[in-house]
């Protein structure tokens, strides 16, 4: 029998039961012998029969009670993480006259966001107007933890007949200006093929992407700009999932590792 059937006797039995199931072992009410019948007084209702049949297979393979309350220890510990990791998608809404009562408005969710920031902020946008107010929350949130690593993606727009090199410059200082007049100041990296001319080679940074502690993004259509922060209609989604944190994250850090996105020059 290959491990999914050895295991299906077990996996298919609630969280509830399995903690039953430990209980009994732990204090010996039950054993890797004991009937169906002694099973389901001790209150594995469900699938007593085979839950008896896979605690005689598990004691043979792990020896003894103990390896098979560690081995039930880890399902449920498994099952904890996956609980953890699963992702949960919560509707963000900008426009006129909002009443959705189950949609959160953008500016507060992004604020919520940032000031809820442990570890790491990854911001990644195309377009910045306005936006001091927007990123004051996260500069006064860095001021007050040293160890928070702050890293923006932001698209430069191409200037026509302005080097690449002095574009890149101009938009450093007009960002560091306008957008983010505050310190500590986070790392900033942005593609140089937005600022090819016009050809196939050219490319923008378009996202709109927020991860927080690689374990929260906010994904969605708004810039980072008042008016889409307080008047267009704009939507979004923020999920809670480690697996897709860690996902984007890692995506970013290749691009930055590999040299296809490059730091901002100081201005």
């Amino acid at each position: 029998m290959d491990e999914r059937g050895r295991l299906a006797g077990i996996l298919d039995v609630s969280d509830e039961e399995i903690d039953r199931l430990v209980a009994g072992l732990v204090q010996g009410s039950i054993d890797p012998s004991s009937s169906a019948a002694q099973l389901r007084r001790a209150g594995l209702l469900t699938r007593a029969e085979a839950v008896r049949t896979w605690l005689g297979e598990a004691a043979e393979v792990f020896g003894s009670t103990e390896s098979v309350i560690a081995a039930l220890g880890l399902i449920r510990a498994e099952r904890r993480q996956a609980a953890r990791e699963a992702a949960t998608a919560e509707l963000i809404l900008t426009g006129p006259d909002l009443e959705a009562p189950e949609a959160r408005e953008t500016r507060v969710v992004v604020r919520e966001l940032f000031e809820s920031a442990r570890r790491s902020v990854l911001m990644v946008g195309y377009a910045f107007h306005g936006s001091a107010h927007i990123f004051e929350p996260l500069a006064r949130r860095m001021s007050r933890r040293a160890e928070l690593r702050v890293r923006l993606v932001a698209n430069v727009p191409y200037a026509r007949g302005v080097p690449a090199d002095e574009t890149a410059r101009r938009f450093a200082r007009a960002f560091l200006r306008d957008a983010w007049p505050f310190e500590p100041r986070p790392e900033i990296y942005y593609d140089p093929r937005s600022l090819e001319s016009a050809g196939p080679g050219r490319a923008v940074v378009h996202a709109k992407l927020i991860v927080v502690d690689e374990e929260v993004l906010y994904l969605g259509s708004a810039n980072f700009t008042t008016a889409a922060f307080e008047r267009n209609i704009e939507a979004g989604l923020r999920v809670r999932s480690a697996t897709l944190g860690k996902r984007a994250s890692d995506h970013f850090d290749q691009l930055i590792r590999r040299g296809d996105l490059v730091a901002l020059p100081a201005g």
